[in-house]
């Protein structure tokens, strides 16, 4: 079995982690612009990442806050959908 090889990304936390590049072998560079980090991903999980750890998590908690605010106003304005 070869010997492991790591190297280090962010966590979700922005802390950083090591991460074996023999089982992580993609090495992608987050698309939100100004950020470059780099994310290590494995081979089936290419085609559904675009962000690094910490952009991923900004995106999504900000998708939930969108989604929380449409339901209060629309609470709000008396709609039931």
């Amino acid at each position: 079995m070869n010997e492991p090889k790591f190297a280090v990304q962010l966590n979700e936390d922005g802390i950083a982690e090591k991460v074996d590049t023999s089982i992580y072998f993609i090495k992608m560079v987050c698309s939100e612009p100004g950020c470059f980090q780099v994310r290590y991903l494995r081979g089936q999980d290419r085609s559904q990442c675009v962000h690094c750890k910490p952009c991923a998590r900004m995106f999504k908690m900000r998708g939930r806050a969108m989604r929380a605010r449409d339901k209060r106003t629309k609470k709000r304005l008396g709609k039931n959908i």
